[in-house]
């Protein structure tokens, strides 16, 4: 049975699969964990392996490279394929707004992303 922790600190809100003093079943803990769409914008949403791998496989063959798929959810600069690279290989989450734009360039409900969350992130710094 797996087991996840959903841990608050100053600066961040996430699970942990580590050595949790508090256990709490999966199925459980998604039902605590706040819906997708009651998130703030900032929140950097991780998702699931297999399924992160396919979507953003099949977002860059959509999109013709992974620099446009990069331009596509709103990564500007001069490297917007790094963020995507990065994503891809789990190294680093996805911010809410740039979610929603990937799944409307794809076609696909926030809803049915959600089911694919493993982990979420959310900076508790104040934005100027």
């Amino acid at each position: 049975m797996l087991y996840a922790l959903w841990c608050e600190s100053s600066t961040t809100t996430h699970l942990e699969y580590t050595q949790p003093k508090i256990l709490i079943k999966v199925k459980e803990l998604l039902q605590l964990m706040p819906k997708i769409n009651k998130l703030p914008r900032n929140a950097c949403i991780y998702l699931n392996d297999s399924f992160r791998v396919t979507f953003i496989k099949k977002a860059i063959e959509k999109a013709g490279s992974m620099r446009q798929l990069g331009r596509i959810m709103g990564y500007t600069g001069n490297a917007p394929n790094w963020s995507i690279k990065q994503i891809a290989e789990g190294k680093q989450g996805i911010p809410l707004s740039k979610l929603e734009r990937l799944c409307n360039f794809m076609g696909i409900s926030l809803i049915d992303v959600e089911k694919e969350i493993s982990d979420i992130k959310v900076s508790r710094r104040k934005s100027f």
